[in-house]
């Protein structure tokens, strides 16, 4: 799935969840993605490394094809504290 569909696609998962937990939108994400052949995992574990050391582990929601790593979020606006997930 090119990178721009996947945008539309989370533009019509928003439009139908609007107001639902993430919980609803990363299971209607993924109905979305496996009905279009879209290979994904859930809850995928990643290791964080700093230098060669282990400092913490953590989970990504999806990781789509991968190689996309996707982390959905049911707010009613994004925050600042979004913006660092993202970068994390």
């Amino acid at each position: 799935m090119p990178l721009a569909s996947f945008g539309a696609l989370s533009r019509s998962i928003a439009c139908l969840v609007r107001d639902s937990s993430s919980r609803s939108t990363n299971g209607l994400t993924c109905v979305e993605l496996g009905l279009q052949g879209v290979p994904f995992q859930r809850q995928v574990p990643v290791t964080l490394d700093y230098k060669g050391h282990l400092v913490g582990e953590s989970r990504v929601d999806l990781l789509v094809a991968g190689r996309l790593v996707v982390e959905l979020k049911a707010v009613d606006a994004l925050a600042p504290i979004h913006g660092v997930q993202i970068r994390s």
